[in-house]
């Protein structure tokens, strides 16, 4: 069992032999400090798309993709309280919002 943590630390950490890492890009926070993600911006398409999956009441970084990529999103959670949050806010046009549980 240790052998096999150590392994995938190595291979996490770029230390392993047997992964090389062939590209660096950098990364950048979108989203509030409860809600955000790192993106890595020159990896993504022209207009990325994005599956938030348990929104919960924080859209944060679905806002930030659409703002600084023009993202298409589609989010989704089945819990009453995050559909009634989301049914009484006005998010943007490029949101789709689904009620239902992946």
């Amino acid at each position: 069992m240790f052998a096999k943590l150590y392994r995938l630390y190595r291979i996490y950490t770029g230390k392993s032999p047997a992964v090389t890492v062939t590209t660096k890009c950098s990364k950048v926070w979108y989203g509030n400090s409860y809600g955000g993600f790192y993106v890595c911006p020159e990896a993504l398409p022209a207009r990325p798309r994005v599956y938030s999956i348990g929104v919960g009441k924080d859209i944060s970084f679905d806002e930030a993709m659409i703002r600084l990529h023009q993202a298409e999103v589609y989010a989704f959670d089945p819990t009453p309280d995050s559909i009634a949050w989301f049914e009484g806010i006005q998010p943007a046009p490029s949101i789709q919002f689904y009620p239902v549980g992946i």
